[in-house]
């Protein structure tokens, strides 16, 4: 269902995700979106029966992971697979011995994180015009 992303199609499925949800849906501007972080960054993929649904990316830093670009679509949003796209996520930071995972929740999604024991912390900013707050685990 969850993999690291390995081809160029792959990377492609998980690049026309984010437009769908962040420059489609949410009106993210392609620029911001398209950061130039993309190639030095690890890919995850979501799929069931070839079909592309989920996708995030993860950049590693000395002390921690940061989860980025986490978006499922539409038609697979409240199923249960945020949550397993994140655990799915957690398992990589930990094989790679990190032990701190930081990012930039979009407010909504805050409790959706907090289940799985993240911590918000700092003041609410803008990102793309959408309110975020930074968030953090200690695994």
């Amino acid at each position: 269902m969850f993999k690291t992303v390995d081809t160029t199609d792959d990377l492609a499925k998980a690049f026309s995700i984010r437009s769908i949800v962040f420059v489609h849906e949410q009106k993210c501007p392609y620029y911001e979106e398209f950061d130039g972080l993309d190639f030095n960054s690890c890919h995850i993929i979501g799929e069931t029966e070839d079909e592309p649904f989920a996708c995030a990316r993860i950049r590693y830093f000395p002390d921690f992971a940061k989860f980025e670009r986490i978006a499922l679509r539409k038609e697979w949003r409240g199923l249960g697979y945020g949550k397993e796209l994140i655990e799915f996520m957690e398992s990589l930071v930990n094989k790679s011995g990190y032990k701190s995972i930081k990012m930039h929740s979009q407010v909504y999604a805050i409790p959706f994180y907090e289940k799985m024991d993240y911590l918000a912390y700092g003041e609410t900013f803008s990102e793309a015009g959408i309110s975020h707050r930074k968030i953090y685990k200690q695994l």
